[in-house]
């Protein structure tokens, strides 16, 4: 049996949905299927969501709600009816104070319903539904305050006990063609170093990615949906990089990652061994 990881990087890309390009998705559409393996016999107590789609013009924001409910659907994907319980405003509340207490800007936030990208991921991994989500609103490019963010949180929430998975939904490179196979060198060159990196352990190789890297190759949000997710797992982590394909200019991945077990809000990270990035 799979074990659950602690974190999982996925897309949210139409076609992985919609049934399109059968052939051009069906590495990703495999690995998100071993991914999903490990939520059969021990589901989450609480799954808080960072995505590319979702974003804040300025702090951290923690959206709640009692209940998300809808259907994902429009051109070319289908009518999929989504359902899950959402986080107790006040349980909001008090981690938006400990979080400011501990100095990271953020606030509280209605939201409903769910953004694509963030229904097509919890579909992927949870397609029966019924888990509690916890969507995160993230500033673009905030990579060191992200960081920081999820490390806090992570805290927070393993304070009281609440055994939570967190999804990073997005593509890494993202400058989009009208070519369904073309990504550019450029961008598969900064997927596949950025891959390798988390593949052995390393948290620098991100966090420290200049404003002007991540504009070179397009970067999807500036990669701040990921950033939250280092901090979630801590020093010393682990990543199994799954799949990688780039597809219509934007690469997408299928990463699951388990806490190294240290949390710190320091960015000084020890390595773990490296597992290569899939052709």
């Amino acid at each position: 049996m799979t074990s659950r990881p602690d974190a999982v990087l996925i897309p949210h890309a139409s076609g992985l949905v919609s049934g399109a390009m059968e052939e051009s998705f069906l590495d990703l559409r495999r690995a998100i299927s071993e991914a999903r393996e490990g939520f059969a016999q021990s589901r989450p107590g609480l799954v808080v969501v960072t995505c590319s789609e979702l974003l804040s013009v300025g702090p951290f924001r923690l959206l709640s709600a009692s209940h998300y409910s809808g259907t994902l659907g429009g051109g070319s994907v289908p009518d999929i009816r989504y359902s899950h319980d959402g986080v107790d405003t006040e349980l909001a509340r008090n981690l938006v104070r400990r979080l400011r207490l501990s100095g990271v800007d953020s606030e509280t936030g209605f939201y409903e319903p769910l953004d694509f990208g963030t229904a097509v991921a919890l579909h992927h991994l949870f397609p029966a539904g019924g888990v509690p989500v916890l969507p995160v609103a993230v500033p673009s490019g905030a990579l060191r305050p992200g960081f920081r963010f999820g490390s806090v949180l992570a805290e927070l929430l393993r304070e009281r006990e609440i055994d939570a998975l967190w999804i990073a939904a997005g593509a890494l490179s993202h400058r989009i063609s009208k070519e369904p196979d073309l990504i550019r060198e450029e961008g598969e060159s900064f997927d596949r170093e950025l891959l390798d990196s988390l593949g052995a352990g390393q948290i620098d190789p991100l966090v420290d990615l200049t404003a002007r890297t991540l504009s070179a190759v397009a970067a999807d949000a500036g990669l701040a949906h990921i950033a939250p997710l280092l901090g979630f797992v801590g020093e010393g982590f682990r990543a199994k990089v799954l799949a990688y394909s780039g597809i219509f200019g934007a690469g997408n991945a299928v990463v699951t990652f388990r806490s190294g077990g240290r949390r710190t809000q320091e960015l000084e990270v020890v390595g773990v061994g490296s597992k290569g990035v899939p052709s």
